[in-house]
């Protein structure tokens, strides 16, 4: 098999350190994660049958208007990676600037919603593995070793 070179890769670079601050969000994400796990599949499946489905439709409901906000707040990303030299002529210096000043801070006021979007999906995720693969892998094994 040819390797292929690929000119992106940085081959022999350190690596680059993360920082402290990019650590604690990280961390902050993934213990709410772990806690709307076990939520999810410990403390939902000992409810009452209607108090489930309430609840699985509460979380989706939660990710899906969060993800949407988060969005539309942020312009689809439309702002994302623009420079003044792609912005009209005819617009002047300080109207390009603000332009590209108001994509930065809606970027970086927003980013608390990622405190909530990321660790609704964890759970909605898990279960769609469990339902889509792990279901299918097991019954699978099973019907073989049954005979059916």
């Amino acid at each position: 098999m040819k390797k292929r070179n690929l000119p992106d890769i940085k081959r022999g670079q350190p690596k680059k350190s993360v920082s402290p601050e990019a650590r604690k969000k990280a961390g902050i994400i993934a213990a709410l994660s772990f806690v709307n796990i076990l939520i999810y599949f410990g403390v939902v499946p000992s409810l009452p049958p209607i108090a489930q489905f309430v609840t699985h439709i509460a979380y989706m409901a939660i990710f899906g208007a969060s993800l949407v906000v988060y969005i539309v707040y942020n312009r689809a990303f439309t702002r994302k990676g623009i420079t003044i030299e792609m912005l009209p002529d005819v617009w002047d210096a300080e109207k390009k600037a603000a332009y590209i000043q108001d994509g930065e801070e809606r970027m970086r006021k927003s980013q608390w919603l990622m405190y909530v979007i990321i660790p609704f999906l964890c759970p909605i995720g898990v279960d769609a593995l469990i339902l889509f693969v792990w279901d299918p892998y097991l019954s699978g094994i099973f019907s073989q070793l049954i005979g059916g």
